[in-house]
């Protein structure tokens, strides 16, 4: 099995911008055209799978992770929803100076890469989506009982590592969950946050906070000449994917691939293989 020590992301340098103001804490790593990764609620810059975040480096992609202003536990509530998020994102590409960028969004994060996509068009030529939301339709619901098991604060990590991970297939998975724990130190000690309610709370966030904001996004998803690739998992109960083939015949740019026995990060599961349909989905989508 690898170890964390075989991987080159885990030893990038953190850095921080100043951007108005606001403070935004970011990590570039490898080489390329930029690939630039909108991670998920209650998280930072160190939680990716390293696999996957070298696996994107070795196929000429200078990937940078970055940390929403003021995005933790203690100010979750109080971040302005995702438009602030959004423009973090556009504050921090600017400064980068990058252009022609692919845009990576997982789970909360794939809302904000949806909505940044039809924000600034021109600043994003595609948008990957892992294990997230579309606007609407809703034909199959959010197990709330995830967030729970995310956010109860007696739970111990391997409960969440579980639920992201499903188990069933780790035999088959070109990275196992130890090595994402090993990067992340998921399972070294219980969680000690109390977040069920800040989860819960979020959900509006999540679900595009209201109807009319959901179809606003989805008249503007219809019209996209963006690019949008959905990598999801046929186990995901946060974020099923059958909601996004619903779709199918309504955003004319989507493009489907679906892990059978997978959760709810199929890049943890599959780092290496969803590099390549990253790559081969920037390289030959026009």
């Amino acid at each position: 099995m690898c170890t964390v020590a075989n991987f080159s992301y885990v030893k990038a340098q953190t850095q921080m911008l100043e951007v108005g103001g606001r403070k935004i804490t970011y990590r570039s790593f490898g080489e390329g055209r930029p690939i630039i990764i909108c991670t998920r609620d209650f998280e930072d810059v160190g939680p990716w799978n390293p696999a996957f975040i070298d696996a994107l480096a070795l196929r000429g992609f200078r990937v940078i992770t970055f940390d929403y202003d003021g995005h933790d536990v203690a100010t979750i509530g109080t971040h302005g929803g995702v438009t602030n998020l959004v423009d973090d994102m556009y504050d921090l590409i600017r400064a980068l100076g990058v252009k022609n960028v692919v845009v990576v969004g997982w789970s909360f994060g794939g809302i904000v890469a949806q909505v940044f996509i039809t924000r600034y068009p021109q600043h994003a030529t595609h948008a990957v989506l892992i294990a997230t939301t579309p606007p609407l339709p809703k034909v199959r619901p959010f197990d709330y009982l995830s967030y729970e098991v995310i956010g109860k604060s007696k739970e111990s990590c391997e409960s969440e590592v579980r639920l992201l991970l499903d188990s069933v297939s780790n035999a088959n998975n070109d990275s196992s969950e130890d090595t994402w724990s090993e990067a992340t130190g998921r399972l070294k000690e219980p969680i000690v946050r109390d977040i069920s309610d800040i989860a819960l709370k979020s959900l509006d966030v999540f679900a595009i906070a209201s109807d009319a904001c959901a179809i606003q996004l989805l008249n503007s998803l219809r019209v996209t000449s963006t690019p949008v690739l959905h990598i999801g998992g046929d186990l995901d109960a946060i974020s099923p994917v059958e909601n996004w083939y619903a779709l199918n015949g309504v955003l004319p740019t989507l493009r489907l691939i679906t892990y059978p026995q997978t959760g709810h990060a199929p890049h943890h599961q599959h780092p290496v293989e969803s590099a390549k349909y990253i790559a081969a989905f920037a390289r030959e989508t026009a």
